[in-house]
């Protein structure tokens, strides 16, 4: 039976990063890779500066694609984030990425601890507490012009994975 293709999926709602969002959008299509733009919540889906984004799925549609992600783009803050948490889909979506170890691609080290918090997580400590073992593939993409190069370079490495 073969393989089902991986798929890379950025995640947009209210108030993401726009330059962000189609950075990657436009980086991971032109290097040939399969690429979702993910919608969290209803309408209008307009990032930080009022640029409206059409997701290619809603979070629902995404759900079952979930296993078969290979990197998960998050072009929003902790804050931001913060937003989507109550969605019990976007809980699932990601588990089931993480399940298939994709690799997360994120503003920053805050939002490592936001995924952790809406995340079940199967790996706690020896002593059975709540600290959270962190088990995802993550990088952080950096901000301004370094933003293309990285996209670009993400990209290349996907390519050979």
């Amino acid at each position: 039976m073969p393989q089902a293709q991986q798929i890379i999926f950025v995640l947009w709602g209210t108030y993401c990063y726009e330059n962000v969002a189609t950075t990657f959008v436009a980086e991971m299509r032109s290097a040939g890779l399969l690429l979702k733009v993910v919608g969290l919540g209803g309408r209008p889906l307009c990032g930080l500066y009022g640029l409206a984004l059409v997701p290619d799925l809603t979070l629902g549609q995404a759900l079952p694609l979930a296993r078969q992600a290979r990197c998960i783009v998050i072009p929003c803050d902790a804050q931001t984030f913060r937003r989507f948490h109550n969605d019990p889909r976007l809980k699932a979506f990601l588990t089931d990425a993480e399940a298939n170890h994709a690799h997360f691609v994120l503003q920053d080290e805050l939002m490592i601890d936001e995924i952790q918090k809406i995340r079940p997580d199967p790996k706690r400590t020896a002593e059975g507490n709540s600290k959270i073992v962190s088990s995802i593939s993550t990088s952080i993409y950096p901000t301004g012009p370094a933003l293309i190069p990285f996209a670009q370079s993400l990209a290349q490495s996907l390519l050979t994975e």
